[in-house]
């Protein structure tokens, strides 16, 4: 599969969002293909007409994955996903949300149960 976007394209459009470089604490080139490659297998590039909205939507996809991978490398693999949001309120609206544990603990399901606060490095 051909990606919407390069690794370059990756970089301008998140260039202050992400310490890019080849140390350890850097994200690097092969940090972001494999982010690529993790969200090419959730993408469908069908369901959108416009060149700009695949490469600003497989961009933010990308993001999470990378962000989710930077997360498990920095627990050694473990997960320290304790599920989703549990309780939140803003007035008078408020959500509660909880995973199995046999989601949370696993690595590669507990990512998916991340998404309500995987992204806060790239706000």
């Amino acid at each position: 599969m051909g990606y919407p976007i390069t690794i370059d394209e990756f970089k301008t459009f998140f260039a202050k969002d992400f310490d890019y470089g080849t140390e350890i604490t850097q994200v690097s080139d092969v940090d972001i293909s494999k982010a690529m490659v993790e969200a090419g297998m959730n993408f469908n590039e069908k369901l959108f007409d416009c060149v700009e909205e695949k490469k600003i939507i497989f961009s933010y996809l990308t993001a999470y994955y990378l962000v989710v991978d930077i997360n498990n490398a920095n627990t050694q693999g473990a997960s320290n996903n304790g599920g989703l949001v549990t309780y939140r309120q803003v007035r008078n609206v408020a959500e509660s949300f909880k995973v199995p544990n046999w989601v949370s603990e696993n690595p590669m399901l507990s990512q998916f149960a991340q998404n309500g606060y995987g992204l806060k490095y790239i706000t």
